[in-house]
């Protein structure tokens, strides 16, 4: 029976169901072997969802250290023989998947988004160029795959089996003594809203670094919320937690308005997904008005002020 290994990362228990269905996905209808692999936390969700459970919360390991975790996963799949590994697409992973796949021989594929077998070909998709171009990558069927997956571009098959779990403990011997150690964790409170879930956003770029603070008015009275772009990032002028762009979040309103945003690639891929989309801009060349359902050549201020006093009159009429 083919056997897949996934990878349960510290702090992202939550996409063990996500990950089992991509590696369902790699192995085809074909019945396999499920196996997770902890090494912090619980485990009491996992019971019934995977076949077997590699535990190896050991005092000499520290998941952080990419090295030994190559090391511990390459020495199971020596002794187990797995046919496809799949893990999140963390920070983690950027250092860990190359060194495993070195180690053991893998074929590897980063941040996957979805997968299809079409003529009996496994393909792997995923963006690439900066979010500007989607690419297939052809997998062979016949040697060993390992796949960091995206958050959440799996969803969970519904009313899957109940499966009796075993528990296969690591040995202190079998984990690796890492050298790297973490020292400490922080979690970081947010209290900005999450802009990929907003249906209105009111953006900012370079063009209104002068009073950035004016879009808040805008974005309240629309119901919306207050993105910005990377040049307003940069400057320190809003928190990188509602930056637009590859190096930002990518977002999908039904309304985005863009003031003084120029347009470049990074940001407009961002906002492809965008129902509606207007831009305020004084130069009608910028790249964005191309792409704008409506473009209003002006000043951005000027724009907003007007929009507020057209709001406020018509909620004072009762029509809104």
């Amino acid at each position: 029976m083919r056997r897949a290994l996934i990878y349960i990362e510290d702090g992202h228990d939550k996409q063990g169901p996500s990950l089992l269905q991509a590696a369902s996905a790699v192995l085809g209808d074909a019945p396999f072997e499920s196996c997770a692999l902890i090494t912090a936390g619980p485990t009491d969700h996992l019971y019934g969802a995977f076949d077997c459970i590699f535990d190896a919360r050991s005092e000499r390991l520290d998941p952080f250290d990419a090295a030994a975790m190559a090391a511990l996963i390459s020495a199971l799949h020596a002794d187990t023989h797995f046919d496809c590994i799949v893990m999140a697409a963390t920070p983690s992973a950027v250092m860990l998947a190359p060194r495993l796949a070195v180690r053991s021989d893998f074929g590897l594929v980063t941040n996957v988004d979805e997968i299809k077998w079409q003529d009996e070909q496994l393909t792997c998709f995923r963006l690439a160029y900066g979010g500007s171009t989607r690419v297939g990558i052809g997998v062979s069927k016949h040697a060993p795959s390992l796949l960091t997956v995206r958050a959440d571009a799996f969803s969970p098959q519904e009313n899957r089996p109940v499966r009796e779990t075993r528990i296969v403990e690591v040995t202190d011997a079998a984990c690796p003594d890492a050298p790297a150690r973490l020292r400490k964790r922080a979690r970081h409170e947010v209290t900005d809203p999450d802009i990929r879930k907003s249906a209105v956003l009111v953006a900012g770029g370079g063009g209104i670094a002068a009073n950035f603070a004016a879009l808040r008015p805008l974005a309240d009275a629309l119901g919306g919320d207050v993105a910005a772009s990377r040049a307003i990032v940069d400057r320190g002028l809003a928190p990188r937690s509602i930056q637009v762009g590859l190096s930002g979040n990518r977002v999908a309103p039904r309304l985005y308005i863009a003031l003084g945003i120029h347009g470049a690639i990074q940001h407009v891929t961002a906002i492809s997904s965008a129902d509606y989309l207007i831009s305020v801009n004084t130069n009608v060349n910028a790249p964005i008005c191309s792409l704008s359902d409506i473009v209003v050549v002006g000043d951005a201020f000027a724009f907003v002020d007007a929009l507020l006093k057209m709001i406020k009159e018509e909620k004072g009429n009762g029509n809104v």
